[in-house]
């Protein structure tokens, strides 16, 4: 399987991303079976953090949510619901996350983010193109953190970078069936 490669602009504390297929198929699954009025889809990155800052996505989820107007309402219930049930089954990995479906960040992504910063230390959100309209922008990683504006403490706007993200699978020997 061919690989997705980004280039580093500045990561902070995540070096790269490497997202395992099943993650992406998923999200392509979550968007051909949304609701005719989402225009997007968005889910829970699940996965570890290695010590060289390296973030290996390994599983995901979608979340249910609703945009409009500029607000976003997620299904809070839902998502912890999920990652207890995950947790269950596979207690290693962690929320890392995020994904949406879509071309880049669009100014909702800042509340979302938000969301998952409580959720995790350093959420990454991973946007996949599932039109496939441009091979090279198909999977890119990003990281951001809340920058204070002016004197007031209490403004807070986000910042973001790009990191690496890279398609991951192993390939296995396979044997023929008994």
């Amino acid at each position: 399987m061919g690989a997705a490669f980004l280039p580093v602009h500045g990561a902070g504390k995540v070096a790269s991303v490497r997202v395992h297929p099943v993650v992406v198929f998923n999200a392509c699954d979550s968007y051909v079976r949304r609701q005719e009025t989402q225009e997007r889809v968005i889910g829970t990155l699940l996965g570890t953090v290695r010590h060289d800052g390296v973030v290996e996505i390994k599983n995901s989820y979608a979340v249910p949510h609703n945009e409009q107007n500029g607000q976003v309402y997620v299904d809070v219930e839902f998502h912890r619901a999920m990652i207890d049930l995950h947790l269950r089954v596979n207690p290693t990995e962690k929320i890392v996350g995020w994904y949406s479906t879509g071309d880049g960040v669009v100014p909702t992504d800042a509340l979302i983010h938000e969301f998952y910063a409580h959720e995790c230390a350093t959420p990454v959100h991973v946007t996949l193109d599932v039109t496939f309209a441009d091979r090279d922008r198909l999977m890119r990683a990003w990281v951001g953190q809340s920058l204070a504006l002016g004197a007031a403490p209490t403004r807070h706007a986000p910042a973001r970078a790009t990191i690496a993200a890279r398609l991951y699978a192993r390939s296995h020997a396979c044997r023929p069936c008994a």
